[in-house]
């Protein structure tokens, strides 16, 4: 390399053949040795022309080998190739970004990168950083004023990938990053973070006030709510319903997030979504919905006796929820689990006690959440307006 910098000072770079001098000129780039880089240009080399034989320019190979000096003199000489692809369709920025150089990167933004640039897969610099999960990156593509919602061609955002992996989601939403994108499947952020039971993520979008939560999928239309009562993650439903997911919404199989819960045997999730139904005893299974679609029937099916007892506790679709347990089906399911006074008690008068929490949660609506919590009543009565006794069905047996 000193033969080479040696020869080239004195500008005559035609003393080297073509070849040695394009060697000369990535290795250069590639380990960092910037004496050598400076005396090409001075030279003369047109080091914004070269290209290795994986079509990258010297800019590209530095970046990539994070030679952060090598690259602050390569994009002063060719600023024109700044944005130029490599080989694999992506820029140096894009590599900055996904390899996390973050030096190399900052002389990119200093040099007027395209931080919006988009690679054969449509990623941009920031959703590289996102799902490579480059946290200085993210922040420096964010502060030099990148577009949060560019789509890849799968018509994901950044904010998508990061709900999937919990990757610097509230970076991207103090940024403005739209909370109700959809992808080519339909799929908005928030049902990437509830398919993986991430309850902080799903409190982070929930709790922005521009969240949609009760969007579905196109096809199945299913909801977050569904997802995660499919999945079992219970942590994640309440805030969820604080946001106003409706509990009672059908799915393209007449399906409910309760009837999902139940289908899987998720005791919690039951609970959850009895406990905050402010209509659960009124509520009515419509008369056109398939037997198979009915979660009390679904609970019988498979034998699920807690649940069961839960729908008493809660006098969920009461008059449906009677019929069924005069079945001999039922009352051979309590019989074996010597459990006979449950259908003595799930046909036994409302007591006035119950009658008014019925009728105070009724009142409180389908914000029963965020209402109870406000109201200036003791924690006892509190616990039994939430249906308190839901968690202790065991010991009512």
């Amino acid at each position: 390399m000193f033969t080479i910098a040696s020869t080239v000072q004195g500008s005559v770079p035609q003393a080297l053949a073509p070849r040695e001098l394009q060697l000369s000129l990535f290795l250069a780039s590639q380990l960092g040795h910037v004496d050598v880089l400076r005396a090409l240009v001075v030279a003369g080399v047109a080091v914004g022309e070269a290209r290795d034989n994986n079509n990258n320019t010297p800019l590209y190979v530095a970046v990539a080998n994070n030679q952060p000096q090598a690259a602050q003199v390569l994009a002063a000489a060719a600023r024109t190739v700044i944005n130029t692809p490599g080989g694999a369709r992506n820029t140096p920025v894009h590599e900055a970004a996904r390899l996390g150089h973050e030096e190399c990167l900052h002389v990119l933004l200093e040099h007027g990168t395209n931080v919006d640039s988009r690679d054969s897969s449509g990623n941009t610099p920031l959703i590289l950083a996102v799902r490579h999960k480059r946290y200085s990156a993210i922040k420096a593509l964010l502060e030099a004023g990148c577009d949060v919602d560019v789509k890849d061609n799968h018509g994901r955002t950044a904010l998508h990938y990061a709900c999937h992996t919990a990757t610097a989601v509230p970076l991207l939403l103090t940024a403005g990053a739209d909370v109700n994108v959809r992808d080519k499947e339909g799929c908005v952020p928030l049902m990437m973070a509830a398919t993986e039971g991430l309850s902080h993520v799903v409190r982070l979008l929930s709790g922005t006030g521009r969240c949609d939560v009760n969007l579905a999928l196109p096809e199945s239309r299913r909801t977050p709510l569904h997802l995660l009562a499919y999945k079992g993650h219970a942590a994640c439903i309440p805030d969820l319903i604080a946001a106003g997911a409706d509990i009672n919404l059908y799915d393209g199989e007449e399906r409910t997030a309760l009837w999902y819960a139940v289908s899987n045997g998720r005791v919690d999730v039951v609970k959850l979504l009895l406990r905050a139904n402010s209509q659960a005893d009124t509520f009515r299974c419509p008369h056109h919905l398939p037997p198979a679609a009915c979660p009390i029937r679904m609970a019988l099916t498979k034998g699920l006796v807690d649940v069961i007892k839960l729908f008493i506790l809660t006098g969920y679709d009461s008059d449906h929820l009677r019929d069924c347990l005069s079945q001999s089906e039922a009352i051979t399911l309590f019989e074996q689990a010597g459990l006979q006074h449950w259908l003595l008690y799930a046909r036994d008068v409302m007591s006035l006690r119950s009658t008014c929490r019925k009728w105070i949660r009724h009142h409180l609506g389908y914000h029963l959440y965020q209402h109870l919590q406000q109201l200036p009543v003791p924690p006892a009565i509190r616990d039994y307006l939430f249906l308190a006794e839901l968690d202790d069905a065991h010991d009512h047996d």
